[in-house]
């Protein structure tokens, strides 16, 4: 049998609906036809969300009696959309209208691609209904759907009973099992999960509502969060299903019976940068994909518009282009508070370059505030002018501080967090400070730098039973306190530091004597960031430096004053 070619598309708002054909055997080849529309004349058709799994094009589905090869996971997903129609609200006639990438875009047209993504805002923002198949059941997905459905209509005070940590069950841990599924970690899912008017989500033989994974999510945040567990809350498989949910509604698109209905409910958009910044987590076979998977998601009436998809460019070009935009959009210093040094990455690379195409380092004793951290002064931050030269920052900063020495490296929240050669170590480096800075007892300004002065909860200062919690970690590292680690645990990779003027601190685990400690003008919270000298090129006539990420000193402006800095322009390359 012949293969199916792709007929082109035909203008800038067409796009293809699969129509499969119905059927009573469930187990019989997938056929339909290929349909072009435009997408603004609000056709009919529901929005296949699903986890592409392996690449190998190993299925073959009948498209206007041709074969196209596709996906395993894409023939599950097609045949499980194609089954729904037989049974509760789904029962439908004739022809099912569905939108699937894998069928609906020519994967091996890069422009068509491109293209097509640049509609995808649109066209999940005008289906009838997000469809997202999370694959067949196993792991005791069906214990976790019985269980969501036995919780749908319970009261607070039957869920705290439910999730009282003696009586957790098998539903409690299939639903963190299903949570676990690849589909929570793709990054595509962001805009599918938050942009339909109302979403389904189907697991084998059974669909649910989206607000029922979303109640259930944050109830087991609420245990995290009870049991102190907030600083690596992160690391839960409920953190991307979170995100998804408050991305939605961010957006305007409410959950269950009041879900929008209209084609007039448009949803709102987010600033790129926080999208980038937060969705860090998700994961993408393309890296270009954690850039153009969240373009849907902003509006085109605004700068971040201006940006689209095109899969001809490097990830390289495609991740310098979104740097300049946000540095000419007022976002440099925020930039900053989340760019560091990568070791991995290619040397090409500026230093100050965010890796949002992976984990960055968390900030440093803050909780992030996008508008706050947009700086006040657009020249305080900005790229260099210079011919040939569009990957040097230059920042108005003051040297406020050196690095006289280091620790080991903690990474926060990893194995052995707390042994007793890291806590030994650190109170050698201290043992000849006598008189701390700014004259609190040498030992408080131990136990709060290692923390960044805050607490689990992120709080500022910590509070001083931190003190006691301190004490009680140094008689036992080995069992430690869980209080305290998480809250070490929430300062990401660092090291010990202590400083020319003998302030103590926490610098970037890649650190090292001598780095420089500077503070940015502008900027509010008054951060403080590593760089380190670099060796001169031939052709610099100008020191340049690289960019470490942030770093902590405390109580550094308990005895310098901000306001009485003296500031030069550095160059970070």
């Amino acid at each position: 049998m012949a293969p199916y070619q792709y007929r082109p598309i035909e203008s800038d708002n067409h796009i293809r609906i699969l129509y499969i054909d119905p059927t009573d055997d469930d187990e019989q080849q997938l056929s339909g036809t290929l349909v072009h529309t435009d997408v603004t004349d609000q056709p009919v058709y529901d929005a296949l969300s699903y986890f592409w799994g392996p690449p190998d094009l190993c299925r073959k589905i009948l498209i206007d009696g041709q074969e196209l090869a596709v996906t395993v996971n894409l023939e599950l997903a097609l045949k499980r959309v194609r089954a729904r129609r037989k049974y509760g609200s789904e029962v439908q006639e004739g022809p099912i209208p569905i939108w699937a990438d894998g069928v609906c875009v020519n994967q091996n047209d890069t422009q068509e691609r491109s293209h097509q993504v640049r509609l995808m805002s649109q066209i999940y923002s005008n289906c009838q209904a997000g469809l997202i198949y999370l694959g067949e059941e196993a792991d005791g997905s069906h214990d976790a759907y019985l269980f969501m459905e036995s919780i749908r209509d319970c009261s607070i005070i039957d869920l705290a009973s439910i999730f009282d940590k003696t009586r957790v069950g098998d539903g409690v841990q299939r639903f963190i099992t299903l949570l676990s599924r690849p589909w929570f970690r793709r990054i595509w899912v962001i805009q599918e999960f938050a942009l339909p008017r109302k979403v389904r989500m189907i697991c084998g033989s059974w669909d649910v509502a989206g607000e029922q994974v979303h109640v259930f999510s944050h109830v087991v945040q609420a245990l995290a969060e009870a049991q102190h567990m907030k600083a690596v809350y992160n690391d839960w498989p409920t953190a991307n299903c979170n995100f998804l949910v408050d991305t939605r509604i961010q957006l305007g698109r409410s959950l269950g019976p009041t879900a929008a209905e209209s084609p007039e409910a448009v949803p709102r958009s987010l600033p790129l940068f926080r999208l980038l910044s937060e969705a860090c987590a998700f994961e993408a076979t393309d890296p270009r994909d954690h850039y153009f998977a969240l373009l849907g998601l902003v509006s085109y009436g605004t700068r971040d518009g201006d940006l689209v998809a095109d899969y001809s460019k490097t990830l390289e070009q495609v991740e310098m282009e979104f740097a300049r935009h946000f540095v000419d959009d007022g976002y440099g210093l925020a930039m900053l508070n989340s760019g560091c040094h990568v070791q991995e990455r290619p040397s090409t690379y500026p230093s100050w370059l965010p890796n949002w195409a992976g984990r960055f380092p968390q900030p440093f004793g803050r909780i992030w505030n996008y508008h706050e951290h947009k700086q006040s002064d657009p020249k305080t931050v900005y790229m260099a002018t210079l011919p040939g030269d569009g990957r040097t920052l230059l920042v108005e900063c003051c040297r406020i501080e050196a690095v006289k020495a280091v620790g080991s490296p903690i990474v926060g929240g990893g194995k052995g967090l707390w042994n007793g050669d890291w806590l030994r170590e650190m109170e050698k480096m201290t043992v000849e400070s006598t008189i701390y800075p700014s004259g609190i007892d040498v030992e408080e300004a131990m136990w709060r730098s290692i923390i960044a002065d805050r607490t689990v909860e992120q709080v500022r200062p910590a509070r001083q039973d931190y003190g006691t919690l301190y004490q009680n970690l140094r008689q036992s590292p080995v069992l430690g306190n869980i209080t305290f680690s998480a809250a070490v645990a929430t300062t990401g990779s660092v090291r010990f530091c202590i400083t020319t003027e003998g302030f103590f601190g926490l610098v970037p685990s890649y650190a090292e004597v001598g780095d420089i400690i500077v503070t940015i003008k502008g900027d509010k919270v008054q951060a403080m960031y590593a760089v380190r000298k670099r060796v001169a090129d031939d052709n610099d006539d100008d020191v340049a430096y690289t960019w470490l990420g942030q770093a902590y000193v405390h109580d550094l402006w308990k005895v310098k004053k901000y306001e009485e800095l003296e500031w030069e322009v550095l160059r970070i390359k």
